[in-house]
């Protein structure tokens, strides 16, 4: 069990970084069940998981946009031009 634990555990930084693979559907069962038995074990990256779980709801709710990619193509044209003078 031990040798188990120590063959699947993972540090913080790569347990946040399937934490947002996670969210985004990308991540692999085998990531998915290290993230798991991290969180399980680490206070820190399951407060950071429900926090990470918040903020993509408050962005989905929020009905975010983008600029057009030719407003966006406009406005670098401008910046160049006033950059240039």
């Amino acid at each position: 069990m031990i040798q188990l634990l120590k063959k699947y555990s993972i540090d913080c930084d790569t347990n946040a970084h399937f934490c947002d693979k996670i969210q985004y559907n990308e991540a692999t069962p085998k990531e998915i069940a290290q993230y798991k038995m991290h969180v399980f074990i680490c206070k820190l990256c399951k407060t950071h998981s429900a926090l990470n779980t918040e903020l993509s709801k408050a962005c989905s709710r929020a009905r975010l946009t983008t600029m057009p990619k030719t407003a966006k193509d406009d406005l670098k044209a401008k910046l160049e031009k006033e950059m240039n003078n």
